[in-house]
């Protein structure tokens, strides 16, 4: 298991993070998803094969894990998303920018929201991600 991947329980293929660009403890984090011919999802039976945009749901979802400090013994879950907008897609070869801001926080529920962006241009915006952290050992 990868170093930065502790937070989540995800493997492959269903990890949709390939790296933290920054992070501030507890208030946001930037990543990233480099999009490839070889990814499960890519559909080449189609005009236009990209990844579905509620992977990049999915992906943004992910990427607000890392708010929290690894030494944390939480995981992170997704209880709700809305406001969801899609604006583009995102093609093989293009690293999906990831980004999450908290927005209000408990000692288990973290709100906020989220986008993801191609060439810093957002392609899907989530307005409302409620995360639930759960204790495990």
């Amino acid at each position: 298991m990868k170093e930065n991947q502790r937070l989540i329980p995800h493997m492959y293929p269903m990890y949709f993070v390939d790296g933290i660009i920054e992070k501030i403890p507890f208030k946001k984090v930037k990543g990233f998803k480099n999009i490839t011919w070889n990814e499960w999802f890519i559909n080449q039976n189609i005009e236009k094969p990209h990844m579905p945009e509620l992977l990049i749901v999915e992906a943004i979802g992910q990427i607000s894990a890392y708010v929290l400090e690894e030494k944390e013994k939480k995981l992170g879950v997704i209880a709700e998303f809305s406001g969801v907008n899609i604006f583009d897609q995102a093609f093989p070869g293009d690293r999906l920018e990831l980004f999450f801001e908290v927005t209000k926080r408990n000692e288990k529920i973290f709100r906020g929201w989220g986008t993801a962006s191609v060439d810093g241009r957002v392609i899907v915006e989530v307005k409302k991600f409620t995360i639930l952290y759960v204790d495990y050992k």
